[in-house]
């Protein structure tokens, strides 16, 4: 018998559906306060509160920026990570407004954080966003970023030739790549580093020889840091990493798969980051990169139900649109699979990175494409997703607080039932995410950051409508970013905390 859910728990009740229920009005939190053992980082991911046009709505993120590490007793100078979102249409130039406000506001160009620019349009009505990392002493433990003879130091950089020397490069090969900015801090008895914008070469259409530089890139920061030990052939701990790619749902991504998996034989890296491979709008081959590294303990999350992206079968790849133009037939000289884990959890911290997720289990390979939704919805009159897992990890009253049918099965199944694939898609990528999480104690409660990827725009609303309740007082950044499959309609990536404090949205006045 299928059995309606209500506060007190099951009641049989097959035809009953729930009512919406209007979302809990709250204040907006803006980041967390995230506990690493050693240190603290504020994780701030930022929004406009009001309308207006790119330049002036991003200028009010950069000053909401500032009022946070003021009123929160951090160093501006403590930035060590910003990813800025960007509108694709004329993104050039809302690019240079971008470095031009960054400069000002951080006192010279040489003073910016290493920043990625992306052309990922921001959802929920805004033209900008804005990520970053801010490191924060901790009680008791030292902390200096960027060491150098002197004390704090500026961000460092790598010159065109040392990236060569340090990541085995040809001499002449990274010509036209500019130099490489990271940033790196000692805390306790622990090395992080952080970088991003790491690029091609500029002016380059070539997706696979920009790949190959930026991923040389960060090969010779961590190998220049001590992260990644050439000799021993060890990582010992590239934690995350992030690729933007344009045209990622054409030939790109598996063109960055290729030189990823190049570089990483040629290193012997066998133990994977989490990592997100996402597409984004900018010029024909653009390649971006971030990376978040450290010499603490580290471990791969493995979750028996969703199956390892390194471990996809080539031959389901070559079914896919990377490696071929779309609408193609036998293209793909050169199919590698994603090198990356699923989630990568630090044990002294209790901080779990979560790769960019989707709808995908292990055997079943992707859920609920469109034409498969519709074909299931056409037969049974309804589609019902699993959501079992989810229950677990945050409860029913957040799943009720969608408004879609709530029901169990006599198995104590927890099941909702939805009206698009999109909605499906999205439930079954925050399943994936709520297993990982549990699989070190903990629940998407401990989320201190999200970021929701978006195919189609239309399907904003309709996902928006999941993830307001089921992320409640998480700060989500909403973006336009293709998915790196065909039909695969949303991607999410967190980082949850055992040890978080919220921060509070600052009046942008």
């Amino acid at each position: 018998m299928r059995q309606k859910l209500n506060d007190a728990g099951l009641k049989p009740d097959e035809n009953v559906r729930d009512l919406p229920r209007p979302f809990e009005i709250r204040k907006v939190c803006d980041g967390n306060f995230i506990d690493w053992g050693t240190h603290k980082t504020l994780n701030l991911s930022l929004r406009p509160g009001v309308a207006g046009e790119t330049g002036p709505q991003f200028e009010g993120l950069l000053s909401r920026l500032k009022r946070h590490a003021l009123q929160n007793g951090v160093s501006l100078s403590n930035t060590v990570q910003i990813t800025a979102f960007a509108p694709s249409d004329d993104f050039e130039s809302s690019k240079k407004e971008y470095e031009k406000m960054l400069a000002k506001a951080f006192k010279g160009l040489e003073n910016v954080p290493p920043t990625s620019i992306v052309g990922q349009n921001p959802l929920d009505g805004a033209n900008a966003g804005l990520e970053a990392v801010l490191l924060s002493q901790k009680s008791g433990k030292e902390l200096i970023v960027n060491p150098s003879p002197s004390g704090q130091g500026v961000v460092k950089t790598l010159t065109e030739s040392q990236v060569e020397e340090l990541s085995g490069q040809n001499p002449g090969s990274l010509s036209g790549s500019g130099d490489t900015r990271y940033c790196t801090a000692i805390s306790g008895d622990a090395k992080w580093v952080f970088s991003a914008g790491l690029c091609g070469k500029k002016g380059s259409s070539d997706a696979s020889d920009n790949a190959r530089v930026a991923l040389a890139k960060q090969m010779a920061i961590l190998c220049q840091e001590g992260i990644f030990d050439p000799e021993a052939k060890k990582n010992r701990g590239l934690v995350n990493s992030h690729h933007y790619l344009d045209d990622i749902v054409g030939p790109n991504y598996n063109r960055l798969n290729v030189e990823r998996d190049r570089m990483y034989t040629r290193f012997g890296v066998d133990s994977f980051p989490s990592a997100t491979g996402i597409g984004m709008s900018t010029r024909q081959g653009d390649v971006i990169m971030e990376l978040t590294a450290t010499d603490a303990e580290y471990e791969p999350v493995i979750v028996s139900q969703h199956g390892e992206a390194y471990q996809y079968k080539k031959e389901w790849l070559k079914g896919q649109s990377i490696g071929k133009k779309m609408g193609e037939q036998g293209a793909g000289k050169s199919v590698s699979v994603p090198m990356f884990s699923r989630a990568v959890y630090i044990p002294k911290s209790g901080v779990m990175i979560i790769s960019g997720t989707a709808s995908v289990e292990k055997g079943r390979g992707p859920m609920y494409l469109p034409d498969h939704f519709e074909s299931e919805k056409r037969q049974k009159g309804k589609v019902e997703v699993d959501v079992t897992d989810i229950a677990d990890s945050v409860g029913i009253e957040r799943l009720r607080a969608t408004g879609f049918g709530l029901l169990a099965d006599d198995k104590s199944r927890i099941n909702l039932s939805v009206e698009s694939a999109a909605q499906a898609q999205t439930l079954v990528t925050i399943r994936n995410m709520a297993r990982l999480l549990k699989a070190r104690g903990m629940s998407l409660k401990d989320l201190a950051l999200a970021r929701v990827y978006v195919t189609k725009p239309e399907d904003e609303k309709q996902i928006r409508r999941i993830t307001e309740p089921l992320f409640k007082n998480t700060p989500c950044q909403s973006v336009r970013g293709p998915v790196c499959y065909d039909d695969w309609l949303v991607e999410i990536e967190g980082i949850a905390a055992k040890s978080k404090a919220p921060v509070y949205k600052t009046p942008d006045h």
